[in-house]
């Protein structure tokens, strides 16, 4: 039994139709070499309401996430990035604390399946139709 299993699943806070939209290359965070110089980009992740023409980021919920300071948002593998992404979306799309902490775990699978590589989108009803099916 993992911490937080009393935790009922409630509905969404955001409305359904809310787009989350991962990006690869957000921001520049690092440059380096030699003779040819490489670029290390952060990936940025952004919220969108229906209705509306607003896009902002997604506040990463590090208070709520035992994962390194330094991690940036990642996917596409298990690690201390994709943790955050998964807690910090889950917080945002149900606006509960205890309920990111409790179903994070079930949307790290969801991640894990994207593209490490890619840009991707998920609607909140699209998030919460996967973690109720998994319940």
């Amino acid at each position: 039994m993992k911490w937080g299993d009393d935790v009922a699943l409630p509905e969404l806070e955001r409305p359904p139709e809310t787009v989350y939209r991962g990006e690869r290359e957000g921001q520049l965070v690092d440059c380096f070499g030699g003779d040819e110089v490489q670029e290390k980009y952060a990936p940025d992740v952004y919220v969108s309401e229906p209705g509306t023409h607003l896009e902002f980021p997604l506040l990463p919920r590090r208070e709520l996430s035992n994962s390194a300071p330094q991690a940036s948002y990642q996917w596409g593998y298990s690690g201390h990035g994709p943790y955050l992404l998964a807690v910090s979306l889950v917080a945002d799309a149900y606006g509960d604390d205890d309920v990111a902490l409790t179903y994070q775990t079930e949307v790290e699978e969801l991640i894990d399946g994207f593209d490490q590589h890619d840009d991707w989108e998920l609607r909140a009803k699209e998030l919460d139709d996967f973690i109720r099916d998994g319940l």
